[in-house]
């Protein structure tokens, strides 16, 4: 299983990233990473997603393809792998939240949901400019683990918001 971890300079804790959701803008990028205490705090609560989010996350384009299952935490069932993903061109993030949310009452963050009330619809064009804001984001992403500071190439600012 691949996760990501990250140490946070501040607390000198390591952070372990596994389910991730991504908004990325030209400046900036927002990453949520969502637990496995989360999604089962969230099918505690049952609160059952609107139908119009569910229809959007199913329109989604998936991005990229991981050829491997996963297991649900809950039932055992065989899933999407959290290392595939899905995009609405602005969002992107685990496959398996969408199972998630359909069967376990996965709570979105409200950004998301908010974006998702505005657009109604996806008219998405996988384009290369789609292509190289996840590849920019990964090589900063690798920088800023590794320490390097690259004062040529341009630094996007990041937020980690831990969904617990």
């Amino acid at each position: 299983m691949m996760v990501i971890l990250l140490l946070n300079t501040d607390t000198g804790k390591t952070m372990k990233m596994k389910r991730l959701i991504f908004n990325f803008s030209k400046n900036k990028v927002d990453i949520y990473n969502v637990s496995d205490s989360y999604l089962i705090k969230c099918d505690k609560l049952k609160n059952n997603s609107p139908s119009s989010l569910l229809a959007y996350l199913k329109s989604a384009e998936f991005y990229h393809i991981f050829l491997s299952k996963n297991i649900d935490i809950f039932n055992k069932y065989e899933i999407d792998d959290y290392r595939t993903t899905k995009t609405d061109g602005i969002w992107f993030w685990s496959a398996d939240l969408n199972y998630y949310t359909e069967n376990h009452c996965f709570v979105w963050p409200l950004d998301f949901v908010d974006h998702v009330e505005k657009q109604k619809t996806i008219s998405l064009t996988l384009d290369e400019e789609l292509y190289n804001i996840p590849i920019e984001i990964e090589n900063t992403l690798s920088f800023v683990l590794k320490n390097i500071s690259v004062d040529k190439q341009p630094r996007l600012e990041f937020k980690f918001i831990n969904l617990e």
